[in-house]
């Protein structure tokens, strides 16, 4: 399941967070296109609009009830 993501420096494109699956873990997708990962864990390599690259961070969260 994918979840849209409003990031500033990104208008007009795709950024979401594609769910983990059975087989697959969490990632984040840019413009249909799997994000570079970075050197932590989690952690992202985008590119914004302007060309700049910065470390994005994607943190597992439990909702409960």
């Amino acid at each position: 399941m994918r979840y849209p993501v409003f990031v500033d420096g990104f208008e007009g494109r795709d950024v979401a967070v594609e769910l983990a699956g059975f087989f697959s873990s969490t990632k984040l997708v840019v413009d249909g296109t799997p994000a570079t990962k970075g050197s932590k864990a989690g952690e992202y390599v985008l590119t914004r609009n302007d060309g700049h690259e910065v470390a994005a961070r994607v943190q597992p969260a439990f909702f409960l009830d």
